[in-house]
């Protein structure tokens, strides 16, 4: 199907809820994002509610099966932006980051963000891409969203993409400290403990298991991992991580639902030291890729060009992404 396609006009302006103006509709990938340009700011109600809600309040939204929705206006000199996410695919943060082109002003989590740009920067961008309507632009960005990026299923890759990976450079982590601690020691078994890793800062939860480890990496990065693998990975030292001395750029932490309470876990964890022979295979990616884990499709790892696409040799259905920085500081060629 044509970009232009994709894209369906509604044009009886039906207004969902306290919301009117001009409709257009998108399916891709067998969800529906729906995006309405209107002429104020929605009723203060619109942000509480989760799109979910919304969309049971509007048979248009609930006929589509409507699973994202962007709502756009214009307010001074800036165009604003609500996005609603219900899709475990699409993360509200990660589409308006990619939808305001790195240029106007996101913030929000996985469900819902808020963004803003100025009239004249998005005059400028606009101009470079030869487009003359806002919402031309907007429809533009949102196929971008989902065709400028590559969808990686991990276990569905290891297969299909075997031969592929397994001729990918091998490399094996440099003799640098990295810390770790129980997830029991964090909250007792069967707590939801919320994570930030660097490929998915609006976080992970990870249920707290005697068998489940909170690695904190050289930057103060946290990231899950199972016992078994921890142990054929690293070695534990009874030394305490001091958080001072490695000039991290994070203080390693994690949230406890679902009181979102935040607890610093470095006072709890132990240096460890990757084991000779610990190794991956890698490459570098040349566009925007999502990788969906064997253990949690429900969330993504995200990279973008330059970062690396990671694959543990002793096990090629653990996919997942390294930025950069840490690669190179990090791991070496075998």
């Amino acid at each position: 199907m044509d970009n232009k396609e994709l894209f369906i006009k509604i044009d009886d302006n039906p207004g969902i809820g306290e919301i009117g103006g001009n409709t257009s509709v998108c399916w891709y990938g067998g969800e529906s994002l729906m995006i309405i340009n209107t002429d104020s700011r929605p009723d203060s109600s619109f942000e509480e509610k989760d799109i979910d809600e919304v969309r049971k309040e509007s048979k248009l939204l609930s006929d589509m099966n409507c699973k994202l929705l962007l709502c756009l206006w214009k307010e001074h000199d800036e165009v604003r932006a609500y996005f609603k996410s219900d899709s475990s695919r699409v993360r509200a943060l990660d589409f308006l980051q990619v939808v305001m082109s790195g240029a106007g002003l996101v913030k929000g989590e996985a469900r819902v963000a808020f963004g803003r740009i100025t009239t004249a920067t998005l005059w400028l961008i606009m101009g470079e891409m030869d487009l003359t309507e806002q919402i031309d632009y907007f429809k533009k960005m949102s196929i971008s969203y989902f065709e400028d990026c590559d969808w990686i299923i991990a276990d569905e890759y290891a297969v299909s993409e075997r031969d592929a990976i397994l001729s990918m450079q091998k490399y094996v982590k440099k003799h640098v400290p990295w810390a770790v601690v129980k997830s029991t020691e964090v909250a007792p078994a069967g707590t939801v403990l919320n994570i930030k890793t660097l490929e998915n800062e609006t976080g992970l939860d990870i249920v707290s298991e005697e068998d489940t480890y909170v690695m904190i990496g050289i930057q103060g990065e946290v990231y899950n991992i199972k016992a078994g693998k921890f142990d054929n990975s690293y070695e534990l030292t009874d030394e305490p991580l001091d958080i001072f001395s490695r000039m991290t750029v994070f203080i390693p932490e994690v949230k406890i639902m679902p009181d979102e309470e935040y607890v610093s876990i470095d006072e709890m964890a132990h240096i460890c030291y990757p084991k000779t022979g610990a190794g991956i295979y890698a490459r570098e990616l040349k566009r925007r890729t999502k990788v969906f884990p064997v253990y949690d499709k429900k969330n993504y790892f995200l990279g973008g060009e330059g970062d690396y696409l990671a694959v543990r040799t002793d096990d090629i259905s653990d996919i997942y992404i390294i930025q950069k920085a840490i690669f190179m500081e990090t791991y070496e060629e075998n």
